[in-house]
């Protein structure tokens, strides 16, 4: 029975000794861990919690109530930026006893963050606005006192305040898994700050300050590694549209455009080195609503305006999108001479594009075309179809636009030409056919009209609701009413006014052809 006895002692002694070894580690991990956590960081944040609670066994540790806020906040009133949170329950799970117990770092499998209050004030104009200052003031500070492989947050806010305590970012109900996580002194010095093998992001909605003139705001975001999902998108101006007017130094698009859906699929983004490249297999936008304003009455901007093909081939990234689609949409374009007549409209509604080989140049020597296919119903009335080609490489920035559209009557196009012309029509446009190839200096090609019993009515400039019957008279001299039932061809040579956008051109290139037809 000795050997039983001697048995027992052993198990006890090691037993005891476990107990006794498990007290101690305990009490020096809940001792050393504040040093870590809190306000005795190396760190520019003071940490706190209500509750601690630590598993060796289970190698967790669970934080309740958990406060994080810049030391240098605690010292001033005045001193506000840097990043805010309180954290109902923050859970570190499969943690080293070694790097606690040796080191000043958790180091652990995973981080679950429950319902997270975040704020960052920026103490800058350009603070957290490139991946240095993100870096340098949020992943940096905290990789010193945790590192895991795995983040989960659940159900949290998030929202960035400016100098002027205004919002720039606000996001609600946000969820976010990354795995895979590393952060070295080398991936700090990188565009994202660290690396991630999985993904995945989705928020109930989100605000977001794009300039002093734009927000925009979503319902539902969903992104994965491999696709992005957004609900209800929309880019609203922040002023009235005679206050932005007035804002504005030169003329420039005012725009207001909303999606009900927008989708990208099967999406791969990487750096390669410092190399952006990003490549997806489709773009889809549905239900998209465009009013696009220009006002004259703001002095001429003189800067040259590129062609999309300049754009594209100067684009600082390698990018691609093999098919982009806009669907049963609509697109108003207005623009205004003066205040006092209103804009001219010239409205695109059941819009639907698709756009095929869209790409930057970035690092390209062959390219094919970006073709551009456009179908919708002109004015609310008539089919109109275009297809547009162009070749990025191209640095004459060659292009070919060719459309038609028919049965069209003439006083539909009153909208725009009663603001903008001073003058309405009546009449039937039977078919209109247009082809033009051009470049940067200008655009050839030919339009062709079969139209009857065109007339045209001019107002008085003074009193812009009545009729200049004398001058209507005289103009209805010059234009020939109708076309006898046939095709009648124009050749159309406009060079290019550089300060003047693509669309300029082709208005004033189907404008040449109906001097050419009309006269």
């Amino acid at each position: 029975m000795k050997w039983i006895k001697r048995i027992a002692i052993v198990v006890l002694s090691c037993l005891a000794l476990a107990f006794v070894v498990d007290f101690a580690l305990n009490w020096w991990i809940a001792a050393k861990l504040p040093r870590i956590i809190n306000r005795e960081n190396d760190t520019p944040y003071q940490i706190t919690y209500k509750d601690l609670d630590i598993s060796l066994l289970g190698r967790n540790l669970t934080a309740t109530e958990v406060v994080v806020v810049p030391k240098a906040s605690l010292h001033s009133t005045k001193t506000k930026a840097g990043l805010y949170a309180n954290i109902g329950r923050l859970e570190i799970n499969g943690f080293g006893m070694w790097s606690i117990l040796f080191g000043d770092r958790i180091k652990a499998r995973n981080l679950i963050v429950e319902k997270p209050e975040v704020t960052l004030f920026k103490k800058n104009d350009r603070a957290l606005d490139n991946a240095k200052s993100i870096s340098s003031e949020v992943v940096k500070p905290f990789s010193k006192i945790i590192t895991v492989s795995d983040v989960f947050l659940n159900h949290g806010s998030i929202q960035i305040i400016g100098l002027d305590n205004r919002r720039i970012l606000a996001v609600a109900n946000i969820n976010i898994k990354l795995e895979g996580i590393a952060v070295t002194e080398e991936t700090l010095s990188q565009k994202i700050p660290f690396t991630f093998r999985t993904y995945a992001v989705d928020c109930d909605s989100l605000f977001y300050q794009s300039n002093s003139f734009y927000h925009m705001v979503t319902r539902k975001i969903a992104t994965t590694e491999s696709g992005l999902s957004v609900k209800d998108f929309k880019m609203i101006p922040e002023f009235p549209r005679r206050e932005f007017v007035n804002r504005l130094k030169q003329e420039r698009d005012i725009y207001a455009i909303a999606a009900a859906n927008i989708n990208l699929n099967n999406m791969d983004w990487r750096f390669n080195g410092n190399d952006f490249a990003f490549h997806a297999q489709s773009l889809v936008l549905d239900d998209v609503n465009a009013d696009i304003f220009r006002s004259k009455i703001p002095k001429d901007d003189p800067k040259k305006k590129k062609l999309y093909s300049e754009m594209l081939r100067n684009v600082p990234f390698a990018l691609k999108i093999d098919t982009v689609l806009l669907r049963r949409s609509k697109i108003v374009y207005e623009e205004e001479l003066d205040a006092g007549r209103g804009p001219g409209a010239l409205t695109f509604s059941q819009f639907n594009m698709r756009v095929t080989g869209l790409q930057s140049g970035f690092r390209q020597t062959k390219m094919e075309d970006v073709n551009i296919k456009i179908d919708c119903r002109f004015m609310e009335t008539s089919l109109l179809e275009v297809d547009w080609t162009f070749n990025v490489l191209d640095k004459a920035d060659s292009f070919n636009i060719r459309g038609r559209f028919f049965d069209f009557p003439a006083e539909r196009i009153s909208p725009f030409t009663k603001p903008y012309l001073n003058a309405t029509f009546k009449g039937s446009l039977d078919e209109v056919y247009f082809n033009f190839s051009g470049n940067d200096n200008g655009s050839k090609g030919d339009f062709a009209i079969n139209y009857d019993d065109l007339k045209v009515s001019i107002y008085k400039k003074k009193q812009p609701k009545k009729k200049n019957k004398i001058v209507s008279a005289i103009a209805n001299l010059f234009v020939k009413d109708d076309t006898k039932d046939k095709v009648t061809t124009a050749k159309v040579s406009v060079p290019r006014a550089q300060d003047r956008s693509f669309f300029n051109l082709l208005w004033k290139s189907m404008e040449e052809g109906l001097k050419k037809v009309l006269l």
